[in-house]
């Protein structure tokens, strides 16, 4: 069992986390306040341009998991026809004699 100072230090460290997290934001948010419009402007889209990447990245993610699974029912046409069940294979890999 974890003692009160074990918790008491991870407690402290989220906290100085979540107020580091914290302080950057507002200090990025501080600078921006005081850049001129058309500078504010251009940090708007440049943001803009990241989420954008973000997204782009996160649909061609989840494109190749599409393909990938796409691929693995595709093979399966590959056994259509054949009469291939556990105990051909049993046979083939033993022998037919192995019981």
């Amino acid at each position: 069992m974890r003692s009160d100072q074990e918790r008491m230090r991870d407690i402290q460290e989220s906290t100085d986390t979540h107020r580091t997290t914290m302080l950057t934001l507002e200090t990025a948010i501080q600078k921006i306040q005081q850049l001129p419009l058309e500078q504010r402007n251009k940090v708007i889209e440049f943001i803009e341009f990241l989420e954008f990447q973000s997204n782009q990245r996160q649909k061609e993610n989840l494109a190749q998991e599409d393909q990938s699974t796409q691929e693995f029912f595709e093979l399966a046409g590959i056994w259509k026809d054949r009469d291939i069940t556990t105990d051909s294979i049993r046979s083939q890999a033993w022998g037919e004699n192995r019981q």
